[in-house]
């Protein structure tokens, strides 16, 4: 199914990738299909998905720091106490957002577990828009275009190592989480 998926159909990806980045978890997770999608492709259309990942991830990313942005704050004062996230934490979270700046946010858009903090992180704290955007680009693409030549150099040999019904029984036990977690939250 994912093979398909990757050789087969850009949109999909794209789509599952602009879901992902407005912070939806998705069963599979996108890191899997930029991989396969980046197996058995001629550098041609590895470049345009490149562009095309990279425009879909800014997107998805914005909606999500749109979101954060408006209403995030009230949300973290009220519940943030529960999480661990009380005044002296984002006290110090904004503290080392503003000291790392424009690189500190293309950093951690670059590296796959602060990627999602970043954008969450920007919005609470209000960064202006081009600064997040324009760092999210730079960062983006440089873990886009490490998953596209992960799935170029060595796509073969994943596909043959990874077992898709074993993958999949596992993600199906995924489903009901992805699906729950946004009803809890309502």
């Amino acid at each position: 199914m994912l093979n398909a998926l990757a050789r087969h159909s850009f949109v999909a990806i794209l789509l599952a990738v602009i879901v992902e980045e407005l912070g939806i978890p998705m069963p599979i997770p996108t890191d899997i299909m930029i991989v396969y999608a980046g197996a058995n492709r001629p550098m041609s259309q590895l470049a345009l998905l490149f562009v095309l990942l990279t425009v879909a991830s800014a997107i998805g990313a914005s909606g999500l720091y749109a979101i954060i942005r408006r209403g995030g704050r009230p949300l973290v004062d009220r519940f943030g106490r529960y999480v661990h996230l009380g005044p002296e934490q984002l006290t110090r979270s904004e503290a080392l957002l503003a000291r790392g700046g424009w690189g500190g946010i293309a950093l951690g858009r670059a590296l796959p577990g602060l990627r999602y903090a970043t954008v969450v992180a920007c919005g609470l704290f209000k960064v202006p828009y081009s600064r997040f955007v324009t760092a999210h680009l730079a960062g983006s693409s440089a873990y886009i275009a490490v998953f596209l030549a992960l799935g170029a150099v060595f796509g073969p040999e994943i596909l043959d190592r990874i077992h898709p019904p074993a993958l999949a029984i596992r993600l199906l036990w995924l489903l009901p989480l992805a699906l729950g977690l946004p009803l809890l939250m309502i």
